[in-house]
């Protein structure tokens, strides 16, 4: 019997996937009317084997372009409010983001402030009323699936995170090139792999997960747990490569459809694992990949006995049988294969004696804890968090 309660309306972009596929960048920006863009993205992208292309694309198109490529990682609210400003002053009338997950978040943040008074007046949950300008993202890691989320995330100048959450973040059109992934190094590759398949493990085993988010985790987590040991050992496999992006992909719908819903506003379907990843995450400088990476197989263990069928499902999307213990030994087996760093000592961390803090901040997350199948209480939560001491 399908819990209907748990069906509901289905959020994912307008989307364009396959390889070479950024030479749409400008037929796209003219469907939605941009003329004159800002384009947020980095150095290495602007000086890449693709750049010529773009901007080709974008010329044919009528399309005229100002560039700002000053975004950090953990891009901060100062960075979002310089580009901002950047936009206005150019009178952008839409936006492109090209780029790892920080650049699509500070994209759709400025998309947001452009047309709902500014940056400030966007945080928080349903504050962005108004439909931003015309958006358009295209992803250079297989990763975060920012350019399928409702979400943009930023660091205030107090280090907190200063969060927008709505479905006018969805972007006008996402562009999946896989080509655009093949030279990223290879911690990159891994981390950003990581984290997409954090992503759809999690929403595959989140209660508020449908049976379409479900479907679609599943299928990512199959895609991913395949090519993420091949890029990280052969980095020009270009079929690895196709299947990493789409994955990745996938993986940012199903967690954006399978998470709690406040005032009809999807939150994403994260929980356990990126509840102690963001904790460890924060406390020792980890890249966010790699943080909730070597968290996933423990916190997998932790709601065994009440995802079990779940788990087996994604057993048999793994291409094992149908077996929650073999589900988690193939995450432990992908990280030995991809060379991840499996806890803090491996990463140089001294952890051990933060251990009650980390517990603590990991359990201060209730919103991403909601999505649990099983109680997560202290004791729970020491379980998951020894493992990755």
């Amino acid at each position: 019997m399908i819990d209907m309660s748990k069906e509901r309306s289905f959020l994912s972009p307008r989307t364009l996937f396959g390889s070479g596929y950024i030479s749409y960048l400008g037929p796209e920006a003219r469907r939605f009317g941009i003329k004159n863009a800002v384009v947020f993205t980095t150095n290495s992208v602007i000086n890449g084997e693709f750049a010529a292309s773009m901007r080709d694309s974008l010329n044919r198109a009528g399309v005229s372009t100002n560039f700002f490529i000053e975004i950090e990682p953990e891009p901060s609210v100062a960075t979002a409010e310089r580009a901002f400003s950047f936009a206005k002053e150019r009178g952008a009338d839409g936006v492109i983001g090209i780029g790892g997950g920080s650049v699509l978040d500070v994209s759709k943040a400025v998309a947001a402030a452009a047309t709902n008074g500014g940056l400030a007046a966007c945080a928080g949950v349903n504050s962005v009323k108004n439909p931003t300008l015309p958006l358009i993202l295209a992803p250079t890691t297989a990763g975060t699936g920012s350019e399928a989320t409702t979400v943009s995330v930023l660091i205030d100048a107090q280090g907190k995170k200063f969060v927008i959450y709505s479905p006018h973040l969805l972007p006008s059109s996402a562009i999946i090139d896989p080509l655009l992934t093949h030279t990223m190094p290879k911690d990159v590759t891994v981390h950003s792999g990581m984290d997409a398949m954090c992503h759809a493990v999690e929403a595959c085993l989140s209660i508020n997960s449908s049976k379409a988010s479900e479907a679609t985790a599943l299928s990512a987590i199959g895609l991913l747990s395949d090519a993420l040991s091949v890029v990280a050992t052969n980095p020009k496999d270009a079929a690895a490569r196709h299947d990493m992006a789409l994955g990745a992909h996938l993986a940012g719908v199903a967690m954006t459809n399978s998470g709690i819903e406040v005032d009809g506003c999807p939150i994403a379907g994260a929980s356990i694992t990126h509840a102690v990843g963001l904790a460890t995450g924060a406390r020792y400088g980890l890249p966010h990949g790699l943080s909730v990476g070597m968290v996933l197989p423990h916190s997998m263990a932790a709601l065994k006995g009440s995802s079990r069928q779940k788990l087996e499902k994604i057993g048999i999307a793994m291409g094992t049988r149908p077996s929650a213990e073999e589900a988690i030994e193939k995450v432990h087996s992908i990280i030995k294969d991809t060379g991840m760093k499996r806890n803090l000592t491996e990463c140089g961390k001294n952890a051990a004696p933060d251990i009650d803090k980390v517990i603590e901040d990991s359990l201060a997350a209730k919103r991403l804890l909601a999505n649990c199948s099983g109680e997560i209480g202290s004791i729970e939560m020491r379980a998951v968090v020894e493992k990755i001491m």
